[in-house]
Parts: C-alpha cells; structure tokens; sequence
C-alpha cells in the first residue's frame, strides 16, 4: 500500500554557517530566503505557496462563476497575509481548504458545498475556522477587486468550548512521560505555569527579539510577543514568571549555552510538538482529548480553583475576564456565592 503523501511543509536546513528555512513538497525543495529566526516570514511563504500551488490564472475581479476560489486564497494570501499575527494559522486553513475547493469557482460556495466540506473534514470546529478563513478571502478579494455576486455561507454550529483541563496527578504523569524529550518538557512545563498560547512558547527566545517573544530571566518576565509583531485577536501581553517555573527557566539557560530558542531540538527551532505531545500523553495514559490546548485551559482552571481574582488571572492569561468567568468562572470557590447563600437564608 502506498505511503499517503505529506502536504507542503517547512523544513530547517544547514546552510553554510546559517540554517534556512526551505519548503518541502514531496521530493522537491523550494527556498523561502529565511533563516531561521525569520520563522513568521517563512510560514508566510508557506502560505503564498500553498495558495500559488492550486491557483489558476491571475485574475481581479468580476463574476464570481469566473474566479476561482485558488486564485481568491493566493490574492489574500500574497497581500493581506504578511499584515496578520498569525500567518501560520493561514497556511494551516489553506492546507484543509485547497483539497476541496481549489478546483471550484467563488460561485460554488453555497450551502450544500459548504455543507459537504464540513463533513469531509476531521470536526465541525475544524471546518468552521477553516470557512471562517474562506470567508474572509472572499470578502477581501470583493473589497479590493470586486465580486458578483458575493456568496452566503453556511458554517458548521459553534460548539461548546472544548474545557479539558489536567488533575495534579495527570500534569505530574504527563510530565513524568515527556522527561526524556526536554523539549516538550519544557513545553508543558510553560504551558501550565503561564497557559501560554503553543505558538507563542514555540517562538520564546532567550534574548530581546521583536520577531518573537522572549524571557527577561533578570526581571522574570515573559514577554509572550515580540515588540515589532503585530498584534492578533489572541492576546499575548507579557506576564511575571511564577518562582518555580523561574528557577527551571533559569537552569535551562545555562544548559542551553548560546542556543537561541528556549524550546529546541538539538539547538534548532521547533514548529510543533503534537507528535512528541501525543506520544507523552499515550505514554501517561490519558485520553485522546489532551491537546497541547489543554495546558493553557489547566492553568486558567487551577488560578480559578485557588481563589485568584478574576482581573488578575484574566491579565496573567491574556484573555478578557468575561470569557474566563464564562469559561472558567464555575471552578471559582467563590462561584455565585452570594446568589446561593441569599437564598438559602430565606425560609421555605
């Protein structure tokens, strides 16, 4: 049986004196001209050619049964990506978008399309961020070059918000599991005493950086974006170091040398940690609804179980108090205290 084939992906290579990022498709390389603290620049490129890959001939504007949803993702991707906070975010929707729409017309998006994709893919959360990417190209592309007619889309329900969160003892095993890859140690180690967003602990370096974020081990701060980065929806403001993930930070330092980034594999930058992640949470024995997500849904629970004040702990986290409480608020001992002890003193 043949092995299915790997999407589009970056690649670190030795280049001399320096490791570049390149773009692997299949048996072919294609470079990005970024080295590898130019990480946000080289997903950006992944997505120009992802969207480049299954577009047809350049057009701009006109109706909407003669563009091509391709042509549509490579203009968005080609002039508004390289704006956005997250464009690796981008490249990820592309990747799930283009095997089904590519090939299709802007005019083909219609409910029963939209319907289709949403079923040929993994969760209705997965397809519903995919669209909502869709959508935003589309719209784009009319604002600047025009469509007609502008096509309605159907979106997949929004779910309840996925609320797994880790025991003591379920952090401790999973810990205990990742002990002999320190890398995702160290990840997990940051997600729960920060709840950190993944892609902002995957960029942390150990000097001031204004492409990614980095750690101020003097002042014990942790600056979770860099200062030239634009910022994105998903807030990143900085946040104090508690203690004892300090001193761990610390001893990392040392053992790190002149190694840049803070979540390193043999000195090199790490995009992602899922397979290594899945591997320590199998290991641990923990069920398949543990995601790297889960660490930042862990911290917020456990500041809300120790009785933090909502302010604090929504600016600690990077998140408006109102979706802590709406979220989180329930772990709170002091949870609608007032509402149940009012009326439990009234006699029945």
């Amino acid at each position: 049986m043949p092995r299915h084939a790997e999407p589009p992906r970056l690649y670190l290579r030795r280049d001399g004196k320096q490791s570049v990022w390149i773009i692997r498709d299949g048996g072919k390389d294609k470079r990005t001209g970024c080295t590898e603290g130019e990480r946000q620049g080289a997903e950006i490129r992944l997505a120009e050619y992802l969207a480049q890959k299954h577009a047809s001939k350049p057009s701009k504007g006109g109706k909407s049964d003669s563009i091509s949803i391709a042509e549509v993702l490579r203009v968005y991707v080609m002039e508004h990506a390289p704006s956005v906070g997250r464009p690796k975010l981008i490249a990820d929707h592309i990747e799930g978008l283009a095997p089904f729409w590519a090939h299709r017309m802007v005019a083909s998006i219609k409910g029963k399309t939209c319907r289709d994709f949403a079923d040929s893919r993994t969760t209705p959360s997965m397809a519903r961020h995919e669209l909502e990417t869709l959508r935003a190209a589309v719209n784009y592309f009319h604002k600047e070059y025009g469509l007609d007619p502008v096509p309605a889309f159907t979106m997949p329900e929004k779910h309840r918000a996925r609320e797994r969160w880790l025991t003591r003892d379920e952090a401790a095993a999973l810990l205990w599991q990742a002990r002999r890859t320190p890398h995702v140690a160290r990840f997990i180690l940051i997600g729960l005493y920060t709840g950190t967003r993944s892609g902002a602990i995957l960029g942390l370096s150990w000097l001031p950086s204004v492409k990614t974020g980095w750690l101020d081990l003097e002042q014990g701060i942790m600056h979770r974006s860099g200062s030239g980065q634009r910022q994105s929806n998903k807030r990143q403001p900085p946040a104090a170091i508690p203690e004892r993930l300090l001193a761990h930070m610390r001893r990392w330092k040392r053992l790190d040398k002149n190694i840049r980034h803070v979540i390193n594999w043999n000195g090199s930058s790490v995009l992602s940690v899922k397979k290594a992640f899945r591997n320590a949470r199998q290991n641990a024995k923990l069920s398949n609804d543990v995601i790297p997500h889960s660490l930042r849904h862990t911290a917020a629970t456990w500041l809300m179980q120790s009785g933090v004040e909502p302010w604090q702990a929504a600016g600690f986290l990077g998140m408006t108090v109102e979706v802590l409480e709406r979220v989180y608020g329930h772990h709170h001992p002091n949870f609608q205290k007032a509402a149940s002890t009012a009326i439990a003193a009234r006699r029945a």
